[in-house]
């Protein structure tokens, strides 16, 4: 959503960042609910069995997480459009408010795509920080409104 905010109104760019961040939400709430609700039902089934009886949970754990199912096919496409989505809102940010907020814009995109556990998300996390950051200097400095192009001397 903090992507979403900071995107122009209008735009061909824009809405091709609107459409993928409309793809990675759903996408994303899916693959947390499977695997966050899934491994925490497994968990504490597991924690009542008998150590004996664990085994086959111990299975469905580990193929949960580790082996291919729809769940990476889920995963795979709410990382594709998250970069998507991050990436060409960093191309409708860059007229208005330059590589300052479309370089760490972009960076958090292309890192979080890769992996959330650590170091992936904080690193993104403080890259999209800094885009926002640099989002709310360069708007409060032109009175709440991106700059108009500046004409050319040529």
């Amino acid at each position: 959503m903090t992507i979403w905010w900071m995107l122009p109104p209008r735009g061909i760019v824009s809405s091709v960042s609107r459409v993928a961040l409309s793809v990675y939400v759903p996408l994303y709430i899916a693959v947390d609910a499977v695997l966050g609700i899934g491994s925490s039902i497994l968990i504490h089934y597991r924690e009542g069995l008998a150590s004996s009886d664990r085994a086959g949970v111990d299975g469905a754990i580990q193929a949960l997480f580790f082996d291919p199912s729809a769940i990476d096919w889920l995963d795979r496409g709410a990382s594709i459009a998250l970069e998507i989505g991050a990436l060409a809102a960093a191309l409708a940010l860059w007229r208005d408010y330059g590589w300052r907020v479309s370089v760490p814009l972009a960076a958090a995109g292309y890192v979080l795509a890769q992996s959330h556990f650590p170091p992936f998300g904080a690193i993104a996390g403080l890259a999209l920080g800094i885009a926002v950051w640099q989002y709310q200097v360069l708007t409060q400095r032109i009175g709440g409104q991106p700059s108009a192009p500046k004409p050319s001397m040529a």
